[in-house]
């Protein structure tokens, strides 16, 4: 038996550790519809979340000590963030040209629909993508392991290779814990020995967070100018000014 064979038997065997129906992953639109509870560890029940796979798109890795809300921003901006920024783009081009050519006079709600269009595509992207193609199987360790079973938990993480093995990328929310996690370390060493480091993507969790913030204080910004216009408070000057911002 030669060296290749017998790798390949090896992992055949790390596979069969894991039963079947153990194999369970979450689609990636779930992630954005249970927000922060997904990661919670007490999060409450999780019944029809997961669903039977036999393969993974992504292998979702983290540190537990991390915060859930910059986890869940984090996949927000990641998997969504692209979409959301063409929309924003495409709202800005149709709407500067309607009144570029005066088509359409310019309108202080103009600024406010060309934030509210992409913020919907991020938060809503996943689910209009599944209408079009197949969606993203991913695995997430507090939703695809059983955390009211201890005896099923610890088979789980016994064969945390088997899942490892079936994910196509690793997805590492990177925070500063993570490297001291030996359960994280061990993730990223088994996957990158069984595939290319391309397949490893890196998410620092302060970038996302800080993204949202910035884009937080201009969505407030622009929507407090826009009550004041229509309520008069500054006049016409208002308008003008909303047009500078906006572009």
């Amino acid at each position: 038996m030669n060296e290749a064979t017998s790798t390949t038997e090896n992992v055949d065997d790390r596979f069969a550790e894991i039963s079947p129906e153990l194999l369970q992953g979450i689609p990636l639109h779930v992630c954005f519809h249970r927000g922060r509870s997904l990661w919670n560890r007490l999060g409450g029940t999780r019944s029809g979340v997961t669903q039977t796979t036999r393969r993974y798109s992504y292998f979702l890795s983290h540190a537990w000590a991390a915060s859930s809300w910059s986890k869940y921003l984090a996949l927000l901006v990641h998997f969504n963030g692209v979409p959301a920024a063409m929309a924003a783009f495409l709202t800005g081009l149709i709407l500067g040209t309607l009144t570029s050519l005066e088509i359409m006079p310019f309108a202080s709600w103009m600024p406010i629909l060309a934030h509210f269009v992409p913020a919907s595509v991020l938060f809503l992207w996943q689910d209009l993508r599944r209408i079009l193609c197949s969606e993203p199987m991913v695995f997430l360790d507090c939703a695809c392991i059983p955390q009211d079973d201890d005896a099923v938990k610890a088979k789980c993480v016994r064969g945390l290779s088997s899942f490892l093995g079936r994910s196509d990328k690793l997805v590492v929310l990177w925070s500063p814990d993570f490297v001291r996690r030996l359960w994280c370390t061990y993730e990223v060493a088994f996957f990158l020995k069984q595939n290319q480091a391309d397949h490893i993507l890196f998410i620092p969790l302060q970038v996302p967070t800080l993204w949202f913030l910035i884009y937080l204080v201009v969505w407030i910004t622009r929507t407090t100018l826009y009550i004041a216009d229509i309520s008069g408070l500054y006049g016409d000057s208002i308008v003008g000014y909303l047009g500078i911002v906006g572009g």
